[in-house]
This record gives structure tokens, sequence and C-alpha cells, in this order.
């Protein structure tokens, strides 16, 4: 198996550095950074293909791999629809304008490696299942697993279409502490992250063996981080200290994992 994965694991590289290129190529046309989030969700998804259909030529891609490609396929899509409706603005994300304000920064060490990086990562426990399992498959996992993830893209979406809501009402300056946003700071990264939480359980029960499930387990450790500590929920809180209310905001409401709200 590990030369099939290797195979699968080189096919993926190869399509992360070609989608990377293209990358860069639209955002020095466009002159925006931001567009490296419309564009993630489809590195991403192209990555999970490629290594299905790479699985598929050495004999490795079973149901399983397909059912998570479906996954991918709806997260992918609604993501990317989500944030190209925010694209039309001339300004820049302030947290990219935030990221490469920095003295050492530029557009490869600080944008294009780390998160070409991370969705070649995000895409290895496909890739273990689209090279072949050394057992058999874990079915009730597997539906678990899926379950999981389609959790996740419900609680996903309803965040950002709450998120949408308020500000359609032109709340400039307050904090959106209404819904899932009253349980979770940031109830929409969470939901992205169970979405590769439970895509990594479906992938482990797949037959892949106990080594490979464990060191897959970078997918989901690798989303959960960048969303946490990297491009998400850190650069997002960094802008939004000082707002009116987030002090507050902050001491009765979970960071990330969704809670109770604190009285």
């Amino acid at each position: 198996m590990v030369v099939d994965w290797l195979i699968v694991a080189a096919a993926c590289a190869v399509m992360t550095v070609l989608v990377m290129t293209v990358v860069a190529m639209v955002i020095r046309r466009h002159g925006k950074v931001a567009v490296m989030d419309v564009l993630w969700g489809p590195l991403i998804l192209l990555n999970s293909v490629t290594a299905a259909l790479t699985g598929l030529v050495i004999g490795g891609t079973g149901p399983v791999v397909w059912v998570m490609l479906a996954v991918i396929v709806v997260w992918a899509g609604r993501l990317s629809r989500h944030l190209v409706t925010r694209f039309g603005s001339d300004k820049e994300d302030p947290r990219y304008d935030d990221l490469m304000q920095k003295p050492t920064a530029s557009l490869l060490t600080s944008v294009l490696l780390p998160q070409g990086s991370v969705a070649w990562l995000v895409s290895v426990p496909v890739q273990v299942a689209a090279a072949g399992g050394a057992g058999g498959v874990t079915p009730l996992v597997v539906i678990l697993g899926t379950a999981v993830a389609v959790a996740g893209l419900v609680i996903e979406s309803v965040a950002d279409r709450q998120l949408d809501d308020f500000r359609a009402e032109g709340v400039s300056g307050r904090v959106m502490d209404r819904g899932l946003w009253s349980w979770s700071r940031h109830p929409n990264y969470f939901g992205e992250s169970l979405v590769w939480w439970g895509i990594w359980m479906a992938a482990a029960a797949s037959g892949v063996g106990v080594l490979a499930a464990v060191l897959s387990l970078i997918s989901p450790v690798a989303m959960t981080v960048t969303l946490v500590w990297g491009t998400g929920a850190r650069l997002l809180e960094k802008r939004m200290a000082g707002r009116d209310g987030w002090e507050d905001y902050t001491r009765r409401t979970s960071m990330f994992i969704p809670l109770p709200p604190r009285r």
C-alpha cells in the first residue's frame, strides 16, 4: 500500500503545484490575495478528485472514496459560492492586509506555500483510501463519519446564512451574537473543521490499516489548526478586538467549539 499511496500522493502534489501557479497568476491579475479563499475549496476538491482517479488507475479506489468525494464536492461548491459573493469588493480582505504587512511577508512564503501545503495535507485521507485498503471496510464507522461530515456542512451553512442576514441589516460596528454565534465565536469554522474530521473517520474505516489511519490524522488537524491559528479565527479576532461589545462577547461565548453561552 505504501508504494500505491506514494503514487497517489505524488499525483496530488503535482496537481497542487499546478493549481497554486494558476492561483498566483489570478492574484497578480486582480491584485487581491483574497482570491485564495475563493479558490481554496476547488483546490482541495481537485486534489481529492486526482487522488480518486489515480487510485482508480492503480486499482485502489473503492466505494468509500466516492462517498467521501461526494461530500467534498458539496463542501467545495457551497464554500466557493458563498465566498465569491464577497469578492466583488475592490478592498482586500483585512486578514490578508494584516498578514502581508509583516516585514518578511511575501505572496509565495506567506500564502501560496502554506495554503498549498495545507490543501495537500487535507486531502491525505482521500489519498490513503484511494491507495487501497489493508483489510475490510467498517460500514458503521463509515456511516458515522459521513454523518459527522454532513453535520459540519449544515453547521457551516447555517452559520454563514445567519452572518449574511446580520450583515444585510446594515449594523456596522456591532458584534454578531445571535443563533449559532451565541454558542461559538466562529461556528462556520467549527463546522468546516467537523467536515474533515468526518471524512477522516470514513477514510480510517475504509480498511486502510491502523498506521495509515493514524498518519492521515494530519488532515483534520491541519485544517483545524489553519482555521483557528492560521488564516482563520486568530486573524479575524485581532481585527475584531476593540469593537463595541467584543470583550463581553468573548467572555460569555466559546471561542471555537459550540457551548452554551456563559452568563
